[in-house]
């Protein structure tokens, strides 16, 4: 298998596949790849080095074959190193590895075009990596089939590779000799040959433009018949057919004369005309004529071939002639009489062709189109130096990308024909092969011969000894075959005398087995009879014997089944942990020792006493009597569980937990039950209450507790409208006692510290501790900064005192920041942040002083980035809510209507109002895609209630500036109408006044557009922004809602009463319907209905409620207003607390 591999490497990589336009496939791989996986790396390795000397050898050698030698080495290693696949391996290298590997190659070796380095690149990659998916499934084929095997080898196999050796060691001396073939091409014949019509054709080109630059320099001699410039200069044209065109300038650069001939027609635009005044004139200080291509302005333009001639007189420079040469005159000065001529080109210095005396190529054609391309049917170009008198050969890295350059100097480059070269390879190749075949003919016929002399005797001999035991036992006598060979025949002559040694033991234990058969049976024959007479009595006694103790057993099992069922039953309710009894006639007529116990009594103390001891706390004795005659009397359950609290005989109360159920005891029905003693369950219920509120250290209030003190206290002071403080405190010096006393003088300070914050301060204050050294102060009471003053200078020279950690007396300070509520912040988490920002403040002041917190404390913008990378990624979180606030009827007192109100759910897990976030989405822009979540949100939750059965209500959204300004806007309100299947009617769209007279022509159209299909629309804020009166006659509206701040100081404020009285009756008097915002007490809902309000929104109905509230509240047919109730202080239907004031 080795050898068929290694020839099939070479023939692979010999004659390759055509593939794309940028190469072609190499199969060479497959064979290399399957060496690496069945034979190991070095043999891999050694395939994938002869492989391009083989193909080097006949010329054809692709640049990407030695980088089948690196990915055999690489490949080998992953594969020793745990990689299972022959293509993840494979993968892994032309991912990782080969790209580098590759770019080094073509981009700076052979330093190919950028678009030519990525076509080869891709191309050698794809090659490369459908040769490892091909040699992969080839060797899941031969695994299938068993074709391959480590542990056994095949002699024909080896035969194979000692033949493949035959012919492949030869093959790489005759390789290593004839190595440079293709450079002793050129040397020493060719390349003289070559550079002989180098030199003749360089010649004529010289004597062309000496005898052309001879004839232009002569136009400034006078003549004997005084002819005119320009007359000389037509009658050269008329005799030179090379020259197409003359142009002289004076050395200034100035054009002095034109002249064309007949035939030519000049190019638009001229390339001569375009020529520097500062070229010209270098020309013209010549001494020399000059020869140059001068090319378009635009790529691919065709080269100009023009020679340059100084004009003097009187050995003084006055000027300069240029003259445009056809290539056609060229034609024949570069071709020779050869038939097998090498064709010549003149070049440009942008390496363009200026002239061609080949047909392949064209004119402005560039070299590296030739050199870049694989099917290139040139393989050698070589560039003649007239200098040096030689020719050397072309290569991309020499010849480099076209530039564009306007005058360049002319190289000639001669075209070599590849049939040249490969005729020499293949002559060479052939005589080389010639002397290879004769030992492979001699290899061959010795391994044939071998093949029939040895393995056809032993393939002969496996057949006769494969069934040999089965045979010798049935008598069949095997046929030996015969051999030449000695060993062979010595082989099948042991085998021929095994087999007799192992049929004379046949023969042997054949006669033994007869004789043991006929033993035992004369034994068997004698004792038959005896055996048979006497069983069967024995059997007969048997049976009885059998049937007797079978019952016996039955009957003694029945017993001992009743007396363990007994013992098991006493065992269980004497040793059992839960209290077991019976209560028969209003008395225990049984309990268990656990159930004594449990109350402190023995069971006859219980039981025997008359009366009985009290067991039950007479705060739960009715409860207790109620449940027994519920279950005695079967009304409704057989069984109940529920807890009461028992009394001990110490008259200490304990809980316990209690089953009863009914039962018969002596015929009569009594409570038959068990009980639990669960005082230290509910004591650990308590201990894990506490635990999760409170610091396990100090005992003082934890974070959770804190933030819920701190959100009571929010509510509190709003409703109150009062204020409060918060205080956070960070001990200046207690990592250091931590660091030198240990953490448990460090846990001793601790608790002092929190047993002086505490006779600091009142029992309405909180004190916390959030962890390490920082505690957290809310003072209730203070709405001054200077009683703050005195409570911080309190605390400061209380915790200034020494403290006696441990026998050392220590010293620590504190620093403070405080935060006021409202001034510094109305939610939660801007309290404690301000705080904490204060907090800091104070330490960077010095620490041991306290400071209150202002705006300037705060980076704003930093925080306003927070806030929007925040703001931003709400979506994807899915962290926006719609709360609902309800509208009511002043008429029913039932709800109207809703307001969807967005909130936002941060992910520290506070809500944060939309004050906060609402402004900064809009300069963002994100209140768009806000508003319009919103929208959809609220449709589908109010289509789920009207499905639900629930009364028909309308849903108010709040419409943005930047909503409002979209043109598609109507047609966003539809479509989300149309998803949701919800009715137009439904939907109330709500617009503030500043909203719609910002652009108040477009706005009253889109409104019109949303009023036409049924929809509803409300001012909101009615008073607060751009309010004019003059626009309300036409404002497509229906609702027209009252402003909080109008609302506030009813009935008390007497403008705010006229001012309400009067937008009431201006709104009725344009058919439009009135809602209240902001009502919270009894005294605002008086005057509202007696002025005429039509409906209201405020916390004395409902704060914002989630969708499942609100649920419950349609469920409950609730009336969120009773006008009979007194609400001057109470609980709103949703359980807020509501006073009036």
């Amino acid at each position: 298998m080795l050898g068929i591999l290694y020839i099939a490497a070479l023939i692979g990589n010999l004659f390759p596949l055509p593939g794309c336009p940028h190469g072609q496939l190499l199969l060479a791989g497959i064979p290399v790849l399957m060496i690496v996986r069945l034979y190991g790396t070095g043999w891999g390795t050694l395939a994938a080095l002869l492989t391009p000397l083989f193909a080097l050898s006949f010329g054809n050698m692709a640049p990407q074959e030695w980088l089948w030698v690196i990915e055999a080495v690489f490949i080998g290693a992953f594969l020793r190193h745990g990689v299972k696949n022959l293509f993840t391996a494979s993968l892994l290298f032309w991912g990782l590895l080969a790209w580098p590997i590759q770019y080094l190659q073509y981009g700076l070796q052979l330093q190919y075009p950028t678009f030519a380095m990525i076509q080869a690149i891709g191309w050698t990659t794809f090659n490369g990596l459908g040769n490892a998916a091909i040699a992969s499934m080839l060797l899941h084929f031969l695994r299938r089939k068993n074709i391959h095997s480590h542990s056994t080898f095949c002699y024909l196999e080896t035969e194979i590779n000692a033949v493949a050796a035959a012919f492949l060691l030869p093959g790489v001396v005759i390789l290593a000799m004839n190595i440079q073939g293709p450079q002793d091409f050129m040397r020493p014949g060719l390349e003289h040959e070559v550079t002989t019509r180098c030199r003749a054709m360089q010649k004529r080109l010289n004597v062309f433009h000496a005898n052309l630059a001879s004839k232009l320099a002569g136009l400034t001699r006078a003549s004997a018949q005084n002819e005119s410039l320009e007359t000389r200069l037509n009658r050269l044209l008329q005799q030179e057919k090379s020259v197409q065109r003359v142009l002289i300038w004076d050395t200034k650069g100035k054009l002095l004369l034109s002249s064309t001939a007949a035939a030519y027609r000049p190019r638009s635009p001229d390339p001569l005309r375009s020529l520097a005044v500062d070229k010209i004139q270098t020309l013209a200080l010549e001494k020399k004529p000059t020869v140059f291509a001068l090319s378009g302005p635009s790529a691919g333009a065709v080269p100009m071939l023009c020679l340059g001639q100084p004009l003097a007189k009187d050995n003084r420079a006055i000027g300069f002639v240029l003259a445009s040469i056809d290539p056609q005159s060229y034609i024949g000065i570069l071709t020779t009489d050869r038939k097998e001529r090498p064709a010549a080109l003149l070049v440009d210095g942008s390496n363009r062709v200026a002239v061609s005396t080949s047909p392949a190529w064209h004119v402005s054609d560039p070299l590296t189109a030739t050199l870049f391309d694989p099917a290139s049917a040139f393989d050698l170009l070589l560039a003649w130096d007239p200098e040096a008198s030689r020719v050397s050969r072309l290569w991309p890295q020499r010849v480099g990308e076209p530039t564009e350059r306007r005058q360049t100097p002319l190289r000639m480059v001669i075209t070599l024909p590849g049939a040249l070269l490969r005729h020499h390879l293949h002559r060479m190749l052939l005589g080389s092969m010639s002397l290879m075949l004769l030992p492979c003919l001699i290899a061959v016929a010795m391994a044939w011969r071998v093949h029939k002399r040895i393995i056809k005797p032993i393939k002969k001999l496996s057949e006769t000894t494969r069934d040999l035991p089965e045979r010798l036992r049935n008598g069949v006598a095997p046929a030996w075959p015969s051999a030449p060979i000695t060993e062979v025949s010595d082989l099948s002559r042991y085998c021929q005398q095994a087999a007799q040694a192992l049929a004379t033991s046949y023969t042997e234990l054949e006669k033994q087995r007869r004789h043991n058969t006929d033993t035992l049976d004369n034994l068997l024959a004698k004792h038959r009879w005896e055996s048979f007479t006497s069983s069967r009595q024995l059997e007969k006694t048997a049976r009885q014997l059998a049937k007797e103790k079978h019952q016996r057993l039955r009957v003694q099992e029945l017993i001992d089944n009743i007396d363990a069922a007994e013992s098991r039953y006493q065992l269980l309710i004497e040793n059992s942990l839960v209290g077991i009894f019976v209560y028969q006639h209003h008395r225990y007529t049984y309990v268990n020792p656990r159930f004594a116990e449990i109350f402190g009594y023995t069971p006859e103390e219980i039981v025997d006493s008359a009366p009985q001891p009290q067991l039950v706390h007479p705060d739960d004795q009715l409860f207790v009597d109620a449940n027994n005659l519920k279950i005695l009397g079967g009304v409704n359950a057989n069984h109940l569980r529920y807890e009461f609290v028992g009394l001990r005989k110490t008259g200490q109360p304990i809980d316990v937990e209690i089953l009863i159920g009914r039962g018969i005891s002596e015929g009569q029905p009594a409570l038959i039950g068990s009980l639990l003693d669960i005082t230290e369950r509910k004591e650990a219920e308590k201990t894990i209450e506490h635990l999760a509120f409170h610091d396990p250290l100090t005992g003082l209030a934890n974070r959770l507790l804190f933030m819920d003190r701190i959100e009571q206290a929010i509510a509190h002071a709003h409703r109150h409208h009062e204020s409060f403080a918060l205080m956070f405190l960070d001990l200046d010096r207690f990592k250091t006692i931590n660091d030198s006393l240990g953490h448990s003088a460090g846990d001793a300070a601790l608790k002092e510290v929190a047993q002086r914050l505490t006779t600091c301060l009142r029992e309405t204050d909180t004190v916390s501790r959030f962890g390490g050294d920082e505690f957290n102060v809310l003072l209730s009471g203070p709405s001054h900064e200077e009683e703050i003053e005195l409570i911080a200078h309190k605390i400061l020279k209380s915790l200034a005192w020494p403290y006696d950690i441990n026998d050392h007396e220590v010293f620590m300070t504190c620093s403070i920041g405080i935060a006021s509520y409202p001034k510094d912040g109305r939610e939660a988490i801007t309290l404690v942040k301000n705080a904490d920002t204060a907090l800091y403040r104070a330490k960077d002041l010095g620490r041991n002083n306290f400071q209150f917190y202002s705006s300037s404390m705060n980076a704003r913008a930093l925080e306003r980035m927070a806030m929007e990378s925040s703001l931003r990624r709400m979506f994807e979180r899915q962290e926006l809510r719609v709360h609902y606030q309800p509208q009511v009827g002043l008429q029913s007192g039932r709800i109207t209507g809703l307001e969807g109100l967005v909130r936002w759910e941060h992910p520290v897990g506070n809500m944060i109002a939309p004050s906060v976030f609402v402004p900064l989405a809009e300069e963002t822009g994100l209140i768009v895609p806000m508003g319009e979540w919103v929208l959809q949100a609220g449709c589908y939750q109010l289509k789920t209630w009207l499905d639900a059965g629930f009364a028909p209500m309308r849903l108010g959204i709040n419409v943005s500036a930047h909503q409002l300004q979209k043109s598609d806007f109507a047609e966003l309100v539809m479509q989300v109408l149309k998803e949701c299947d919800l009715p137009p009617h439904y939907l109330n769209l709500e617009i503030t006044e500043t909203v719609i007279m910002h652009n108040m022509n477009e706005a009253f159209e889109t409104l019109r557009r949303l009023r036409a299909v049924g929809i509803t629309i409300s001012i909101d804020d009615f008073g607060t922004g751009f309010s004019s009166l003059s626009y309300l006659k036409d404002l497509p509206a229906d609702h027209l809602k009252i402003d909080r701040a109008f609302v506030q100081n009813l009935p008390f404020g007497n403008n705010e009463a006229n001012i309400a009285r009067h937008i009431i009756e201006m709104a009725h008097g344009l058919n439009l319907k009135v809602i209240a915002e902001g009502v919270e007490n009894q005294a605002q809902l008086d005057f509202l209905r007696e002025a005429g309000c039509d409906e209201i929104q405020g916390f004395l109905v409902s704060r914002p409620l989630a969708a499942e509230d609100i649920t419950e509240i349609l469920t409950n047919d609730e009336m969120l207003l009773n006008f009979e109730e007194d609400k001057t202080c109470g609980k709103d239907k949703t359980g807020w607390e509501n006073c009036a004031g």
